[in-house]
Formats: structure tokens, sequence, C-alpha cells
């Protein structure tokens, strides 16, 4: 599973698929409608260009992460992608804590993130991924 953006979701406005210098500036915390809590991070592009050569510096892309056991490869490659290291072996009380802790990680660290469209359920999406060297 990839991180799903919604255009216009959480007031975020599409942005095209591209390679883009980003900087994670916020995050909120939602449940799903399955019950999982979910990481709502906004990132601020601070450079790249989109597909089409689009200076996009300056506009915000949201990701999202979900607390689930299946998916938190995606953690590890979102820290990677800032540290360039592999999340060390820890144990968290709850999933509360795994976020505060990846938070305190990322939070205002400059990252690479590709963004790519895809269909889900009749509908385009975006997907991030992040990059490490």
């Amino acid at each position: 599973m990839k991180i799903n953006i919604n255009e216009g979701q959480f007031n975020a406005p599409k942005v095209p698929e591209g390679i883009y210098d980003v900087i994670p500036v916020n995050m909120t915390r939602k449940d799903s409608a399955k019950g999982n809590l979910c990481a709502y991070i906004q990132f601020q592009i601070q450079g790249g260009e989109s597909a089409d050569g689009d200076d996009l510096t300056g506009q915000k892309v949201l990701g999202m992460l979900v607390c689930i056991d299946t998916v938190l490869w995606k953690f590890n490659q979102l820290y990677k992608a800032v540290t360039g290291e592999d999340m060390p072996t820890m144990e968290f009380e709850d999933e509360t804590e795994l976020l505060d802790w990846l938070w305190e990680a990322i939070n205002g660290q400059p990252l690479r993130a590709k963004v790519t469209e895809r269909l889900y359920n009749d509908e385009v999406r975006l997907d991030l991924e992040y990059l490490s060297d």
C-alpha cells in the first residue's frame, strides 16, 4: 500500500506527477473509516519539477500513513529517505507513540518524494514514494 493523497482532501491542491524536494511541516492524526489510526503529513515542496516542467516550490502535498502491520514498511521508507538509515528495532506502547517518535525524526527534515497517479475505486489518487540514495 502506498500513501494516498486525494485532490482536495484536507484542502490540498492536486500536485502533478514528478520528483520533488520536500519538507514535512505538519502532521495530524485521525482514525480511518475502519478504525485504524492514520497520520496525515503535510509536505511543502522546496524544489524539483513536475513531469510537465512546472516549478511548484512552496506548494503543499499531503500524505497518509496507516498504522497497521502490513504497511509499516512505508514508515521505514519515509524514515530512511530522511536519515539514510533503516528505522531501528524498537517497541512502542501504541500507535500514538510510534507517530510521535517518527514525527520527531522527520519534522522539518528535507527529503525527496516521487508523486505518481493511480486509479483507486474509480478515482484518480496520488501516491508518494519516499526516495533514499
